[in-house]
């Protein structure tokens, strides 16, 4: 793919490090301020990356590509393009979530054909939407990439892997321990551009004081169990606890690409039953081109500056799709002869 001054940009190597100051945001009746922390790397055995990321004004999302070059690198950008639209000054709402992913599948799916290619996607991640003039969270996950919330020391997982050794732990056949280690632990049930119908997973957070979202792709999770992933994001600023995760990922093999963004909440206000005098000055939007980070693959650490002036309107109707009536499985295409085993799931063609 192609950077913003039209150099073509190829493996990534060294991490993308993103760290995105206080911003707030306001609902009618309530008020946000976030901080967040982003870092990506290809790991220790692969030369690309196919992450793709977005972090800044209350879109949160990592996509795990799938498809080698111009192929996972391609369809993950594909999915950060489309949900990064979420963006507008007016905060969306879950619909506006739903379709943006729909629109997303659509966009990889037909890609996908045109060329001759196999590509896929997952993608998880936390945006800030609006219900009755208050501020919320949307979670949404489509894929094995993991989205987690840190809570007074209790780590959730918020999402629900879409993989068939989870499938295998809800049947009771294997324990989720088992799943770590499970030969088919890389076989995934739900993808981005492998069909022309996708169902995501989509749930509404109540914002908490003090909660710290962990979104990643799954080359974190493969390598930290929930229990070391819960003591590394724990203590410190949260770009301190993204740096952490990263170099004990890298600590590991890490024979597949890691991406993680770290979010804080630091105040929620109650602009119903708050009426001190810093109300105003703790609960003000931040101008859209504050804090925008491109996707990995893009130029490191680069700050969009464009304002999203054309998201359509129709963005707001619902979708009509419809998930297929089986979930197709995506699994380790072979290696050639002699390429490392990077553990990472392929699109079979």
């Amino acid at each position: 793919m192609a950077g913003d001054d039209g150099t073509v940009l190829g493996a990534v190597s060294e991490t993308v490090t993103v760290d995105v100051a206080e911003m707030s945001m306001q609902a009618p009746r309530m008020g946000l301020t976030l901080k967040a922390s982003a870092r990506s790397h290809c790991g220790n055995v692969r030369s690309l990356n196919e992450d793709s990321f977005w972090c800044g004004d209350g879109v949160f999302v990592v996509a795990d590509g799938m498809g080698g070059h111009d192929g996972g690198e391609v369809a993950s950008a594909l999915a950060i393009e489309h949900l990064e639209r979420l963006r507008t000054p007016v905060r969306p709402t879950q619909g506006d979530v739903a379709v943006a992913i729909a629109a997303a599948n659509d966009a990889i799916y037909s890609t996908g054909r045109h060329d001759a290619r196999s590509m896929g996607t997952t993608v998880t991640g936390v945006v800030v939407t609006a219900l009755f003039g208050r501020l919320g969270f949307t979670t949404l996950n489509v894929g094995d990439s993991r989205t987690y919330v840190l809570h007074g020391g209790d780590l959730q997982q918020l999402t629900m892997d879409h993989s068939h050794v989870q499938e295998l732990v809800d049947g009771g056949s294997i324990s989720r321990v088992e799943a770590r280690h499970h030969p088919e632990r890389n076989v995934i049930t739900r993808a981005l551009g492998i069909d022309a119908h996708v169902t995501a997973d989509l749930q509404q957070i109540e914002p908490r004081s003090g909660d710290r979202f962990l979104v990643c792709s799954d080359g974190l999770t493969g390598e930290l169990d929930d229990d070391a992933i819960r003591l590394l994001l724990g203590s410190g600023e949260c770009a301190e606890a993204a740096q952490r995760l990263l170099d004990s990922a890298l600590g590991c093999p890490a024979r597949d690409n890691i991406t993680l963004v770290v979010l804080d909440v630091l105040e929620v206000v109650d602009l119903a039953t708050d009426h001190s005098d810093d109300v105003t000055d703790r609960a003000v939007r931040v101008p859209i081109t504050d804090g925008l980070v491109r996707s990995a693959p893009a130029a490191v650490g680069a700050v969009d500056q464009e304002l999203i002036d054309d998201v359509p309107a129709a963005v707001r109707s619902e979708s009509n799709h419809t998930p297929p009536s089986a979930p197709a499985l995506i699994a380790d295409v072979p290696m050639p002869s002699g390429s490392p085993d990077t553990g990472a799931p392929r699109v079979v063609p």
